[in-house]
């Protein structure tokens, strides 16, 4: 049985509040100095359709690309930094582990399953690439939650679950094959 620990956020504050099969659970969350183990993935294998085709992570903002801002947070965090995607070549300049999707489907839960495959880590933090005002203490927040008997830790906000801004361990493998084997693509469903 998967356990998956729910954090409702409130990303102006950082409060955190926690919720472990679905009772809440109060408490303050303290950064700690050291961070648990944990690859940093980035998921830049989309379709693209809202953007007419062009590639949501090259889209500048305050003079710097998408990817280049995701990224620059991430070597901060991560010694381990895998990027998912269909176009390699696109993002060869950073130092990366590049890896393409392993199930021939395009989905986020199939970036999420080569994210994981490739890790070297138990656990992987995911975001997706589209992700522009990426903040380094909200990550860290969410890290700091990660324990042995938790296999994914996943935001919540007012708009709802967060799946692509969350923690899965190497644990979420075999259900996410197992759905995927399915046709089954929604990364909530597993």
């Amino acid at each position: 049985m998967m356990v998956t620990l729910y954090i409702r956020m409130d990303f102006l504050r950082l409060t955190v509040t926690l919720y472990k099969r679905n009772i809440p659970l109060d408490m303050k969350i303290e950064l700690k100095d050291t961070i648990p183990p944990c690859t940093g993935v980035i998921l830049s294998g989309g379709l693209n359709t809202r953007f007419s085709g062009k590639d949501k992570s090259f889209i500048l903002l305050e003079n710097q690309y998408i990817i280049d801002f995701i990224y620059s947070i991430f070597q901060t965090l991560f010694d381990e930094i895998i990027l998912v995607t269909n176009n390699p070549m696109a993002y060869i300049h950073l130092d990366a582990i590049i890896v393409t999707d392993i199930f021939p489907t395009r989905s986020s839960l199939t970036g999420l399953h080569a994210g994981l495959y490739y890790s070297s880590n138990n656990y992987s933090f995911f975001v997706a690439c589209d992700t522009p005002f990426l903040k380094k203490e909200l990550i860290r927040a969410i890290l700091n939650q990660i324990e042995p008997h938790v296999d994914a830790i996943v935001p919540e906000t007012s708009k709802g679950l967060e799946p692509l801004f969350a923690v899965y361990s190497k644990k979420c493998l075999k259900p996410i094959e197992y759905q995927l084997n399915k046709k089954n693509l929604k990364v909530r469903s597993f």
